[in-house]
């Protein structure tokens, strides 16, 4: 993920990181983007990022990034 240029304060009453976005991104910018709160991780769509978004338990996500193969705790997606 890439470090994107918007830093959520809060979303929907709940303090969140800055939103990464996917380094796969097209030249359409669809993707999804992610922040890290202190126990969830929220995922959303980039094109919207009004909508709602996904929040998973920070081991949910953990578990879901190892088993896409992906960098795992402690780096991007941690």
């Amino acid at each position: 993920m890439s470090q994107g240029a918007e830093r959520a304060r809060s979303w929907r009453g709940k303090a969140v990181g800055p939103w990464r976005r996917s380094s796969y991104s097209g030249v359409t910018g669809d993707c999804v983007e992610v922040a890290f709160g202190e126990a969830e991780v929220w995922v959303r769509d980039s094109g919207n990022p009004g909508a709602a978004a996904l929040v998973l338990q920070r081991v949910r996500w953990q578990a879901f990034v190892r088993a896409l193969g992906g960098p795992g705790p402690g780096r991007a997606g941690g």
